[in-house]
């Protein structure tokens, strides 16, 4: 039973209040700073105070950051690699299991979350490492998911599958495993809202067991079940991935708008081995790393980190919520290690879970360093009696893939990812220079459907083309609302269109205040016409009218405001899951799901995952053109966060050759 809180009047050991109302903007590098004298609201409008769970957190900076000199800690503690380590592999203390509730289980045990948020405002999903659950309980259709959107005045229960055992593995703890539970967003983990769930095999003192699980474990027959979920008949799939400087892919970093000079000169990206010489080229284009697997597929990856000892970094307006004056993102120092950290997916959390989480073992990489994670494309039931495996292909779509080598600075420079599971048996053509968009065969349906991957950023750091960091919009004092927006490394901002190439609004740069909106008081009546702009930098996804279509949309990593993604013209099924949720629906080949139908999918933010399938492209008439994608809230929108749906009227001569391709192979 788990109370998030927001909100909370916390005060430091001289009563000083913490994150107080009526912070003050004073520029870079500290942002914001309190009011000279405290200022109480009636009305809390200034976010104040903390985040918590079960009026208890762990903040982010109060573990890396040492109280006598303000700065990080020279030592492992300092590492946010290391941020929710409890202990090292050797035994020896890094910081200790967090303050939050730990939530203790024996293998097998079955499990209920019941979650609820009373006040204030603020908007979380819930997260559990290494495990899933039906969106909706009792509804066998509803569709794994792996992050639950809760805001005010909400409560949601979910029953996690049983606990599987922990196995034999070299190197890790041979009895204990840690599943890091938490609300997601990078504000609300620096907040502390993030905990471990522990799981042991055999019974301890003080653990009552379950009636039905009275020894505390599962047969130990088969020694590889927590080490090795992936049935020996799976299909093998292996990537290489490397971790890199986007400057050594190409000139000045990451380019999040050619034209308009926008760009991250500090980008990190992940990229297949493979397409390096091809991004370096030209022919390919920088973006996402964006993986395709079949449901029941072993995925091996292994990631190789190829980034510098020290990092570059700059002051930028991207910010937290001010736990401790002058102590935010910008005066943190940027971990050298990466990772990966899949959702949905079945491995073991000690070994390839991709985060370094309590006791279980280091599975970040440090530069020159290389790791393989071992993952399976579906869903594992062991019984707990004798132990044996049932294994289960599962096409899941969306996965997002976050890196937890620094869960506050990478994503905010890149450093994101996706995995999509396609349908067991299913082949695939990507675009000849982007792997965002691609053409998939499904052989067990003889149904094709065109696929386009949207991977969020609202947390982005980039500079203008006076080399200044680009601006909040108002100067703005929500960390919420901090950073600029993207797709896929792409932005086309509205007040760059228009003509207003670094801040969307008069500032006044002695006090910081805003002066004047610019913005608002332009004419957009032509803002999105290719005919007056050109087309926009961001994803222009083209298909042929009636083709059916599947956006798959991620957000690795981010802020905790929460998005709504809309498709203009188009209809979708919220709960397009068949077959035990299993798969996905496909239209005129399954039966229509017992679900509602939506134009807009609300609730995105961090760790969110969705698959919409779209019965045909161009609506249900068919009708050929270009239609709206974008993030439905105003001011992320107007930040750059929009693209086309380029529906062309046939299927052309290129379209079906790439059919044709497909089928023969």
């Amino acid at each position: 039973n788990l109370a998030l809180a927001d909100f909370a009047l916390v005060y430091t050991r001289d009563l000083k209040p913490v994150n107080p109302p009526g912070r003050k903007v004073v520029g870079l590098p500290d942002i914001v700073a309190p009011p000279d004298i405290p200022q109480p609201e009636s009305i809390s409008v200034d976010d104040p105070g903390t985040s918590l769970i079960n009026y208890r957190n762990e903040p982010i900076p109060l573990r890396v950051r040492d109280p006598n000199t303000n700065a990080q800690y020279a030592d492992a503690r300092g590492n946010m690699a290391n941020v929710f380590r409890s202990k090292a592999e050797n035994g020896t203390v890094i910081h200790g299991d967090p303050y939050t509730p730990l939530l203790e289980v024996y293998e097998g045990d079955k499990i209920q979350v019941r979650i609820i948020q009373g006040a204030q405002e603020e908007q979380h999903v819930f997260n559990v490492h290494g495990s899933k659950w039906l969106h909706e309980p009792n509804v066998a259709d509803s569709g794994y998911y792996n992050g639950q959107a809760i805001g005010i005045s909400e409560h949601f229960e979910f029953e996690l599958p049983p606990i599987p055992a922990v196995g034999n593995v070299k190197g890790a703890n041979p009895d204990v495993a840690d599943f890091m539970y938490s609300s997601a967003g990078t504000d609300n983990l620096w907040d502390g809202m993030w905990g471990i769930m522990r799981e042991y095999k055999g019974l301890r003192p003080g653990l009552l067991a379950l009636p039905g699980n009275s020894r505390g474990e599962v047969s130990t027959s088969d020694p590889g079940l927590r080490t090795d979920f992936c049935p020996s008949v799976s299909p093998k799939k292996t990537f290489y991935v490397e971790a890199r400087l986007a400057t050594d892919l190409q000139p000045g970093g990451i380019t999040y708008n050619k034209e308009y000079g926008l760009v991250d000169p500090a980008g990190i990206v992940f990229i297949e081995s493979g397409n390096v010489a091809a991004v370096k080229a030209g022919t390919k284009k920088l973006e996402p790393l964006i993986l395709r697997a079949n449901a029941g597929d072993c995925i091996n990856l292994q990631l190789t980190n190829l980034l510098p000892a020290t990092l570059p970094d700059y002051p930028a307006w991207n910010f937290m919520p001010m736990l401790v004056e002058k102590f935010n993102l910008n005066n943190l120092k940027p971990s050298n290690e990466v990772s990966l950290h899949p959702q949905l997916l079945e491995y073991d959390v000690r070994t390839s879970d991709g985060a370094n989480i309590g006791l279980n073992d280091r599975q970040t990489v440090a530069p020159g360093e290389k790791i393989t994670y071992r993952w399976y494309a579906g869903r594992v039931d062991i019984d707990p009696i004798d132990g044996s495996r049932h294994a289960t292909p599962i096409e899941y779509g969306s996965v997002n893939l976050t890196d937890y080598g620094d869960i506050m600075k990478h994503g905010s420079h890149g450093a994101i990812g996706m995995l999509i599971i396609e349908p067991q048996g299913a082949k695939w053509s990507t675009a000849a220079n982007s792997n965002a968009e691609a053409l998939v065969y499904d052989p067990a349906r003889s149904a094709f459907f065109k696929e386009f991957a949207v991977v969020y950023q609202d947390d982005v750091i980039m500079k203008a083309p006076n080399g200044n960091p680009v601006r909040n919009y108002l100067a703005e004092e929500d960390s919420e609302d901090s950073g600029k927006k993207a797709f896929n490394y792409k932005t086309e901002p509205i007040w760059a269109r228009l003509g207003l190439l670094n801040e969307m609004s008069k500032i006044d740069h002695n006090t910081f205040d805003h002066v004047e909106d610019l913005l608002n008081d332009m004419n957009q009546v032509n803002a999105l016409s290719s005919l007056t702009h050109g087309d926009p930098e961001t994803p222009i996804f083209t298909a042929a009218a009636g083709q059916q279509v599947r956006f798959r949309v991620v957000q690795p990593t981010g802020h905790p405001r929460q998005h709504a993604f809309t498709v203009h013209g188009h209809a979708w099924y919220h709960e397009a899951w068949t077959d035990n949720s299993t798969r996905q629906w496909s239209p005129g080949v399954t039966p229509e799901p017992q679900s509602m139908t939506i134009g807009s999918q609300g609730g995105h933010t961090a760790r969110r995952h969705w698959n919409i399938i779209l019965p045909s492209a161009g609506g249900s008439f068919q009708q050929a053109g270009d239609y709206l994608i974008r993030t439905q809230e105003s001011y992320q929108f107007t930040d750059g966060m929009w693209g086309i749906f380029r529906v062309k009227p046939t299927c052309d001569t290129a379209c079906m050759q790439q059919q044709q391709l497909l089928l023969s192979q």
